[in-house]
């Protein structure tokens, strides 16, 4: 039995579950000639713990993230977009791989692959030559986060702790 599209094997039963994440040489994309001509920077913002209503997203107005809204003024801003998963490592593994994380309350995305997961950062890496980097202000331990990264195919990771910031705790 094989559920269509989630690469999850099992047999009738749904014993023996297992379940394969394709590594980033496992995925072949052929970009139109167009894309592979525009170079784009891809900032992607995460917010965790701001409801989106106490960012200028919400009421430009308000002025209360102005930098924020500058960059969705001039790029894609999705205002719809929530979690539903438990953890931030499951949450950042479903948004850059488009994959379902695990189900386990462990951080299981974030132990060591052999190969990157094929991800956003994999596939622009490896297709259209892009540079990755993954910028987070939580400390750099936080939930195995070096790891995940890593996995994740990002070229360099910095953490708060990277910064030498004053407002560290």
């Amino acid at each position: 039995l094989l559920f269509d599209g989630f690469n999850h094997k099992a047999g009738p039963d749904l014993t023996d579950l297992k379940r394969k994440i394709p590594s980033a040489s496992e995925l072949h994309i052929s970009p139109p000639p167009e894309v592979l001509r525009t170079k784009r920077n891809i900032v992607i913002v995460v917010l965790e713990g701001i409801q989106y209503k106490y960012t200028s997203l919400a009421e430009r107005q308000d002025n209360l993230t102005p930098h924020l809204a500058d960059l969705a003024d001039n790029g894609v801003e999705f205002s719809n977009t929530r979690s539903t998963v438990t953890h931030t490592t499951k949450a950042l593994f479903r948004l850059f791989t488009g994959r379902l994380p695990s189900v386990s309350q462990d951080v299981a995305e974030a132990v060591p692959a052999a190969n990157s997961y094929g991800s956003l950062a994999t596939i622009l890496n490896t297709n259209l030559n892009f540079r990755s980097a993954f910028f987070q202000s939580a400390k750099g331990n936080f939930e195995c986060r070096p790891a995940l990264v890593d996995n994740l195919g990002y070229d360099k990771f910095w953490a708060r702790d990277d910064f030498n910031d004053p407002n560290s705790f």
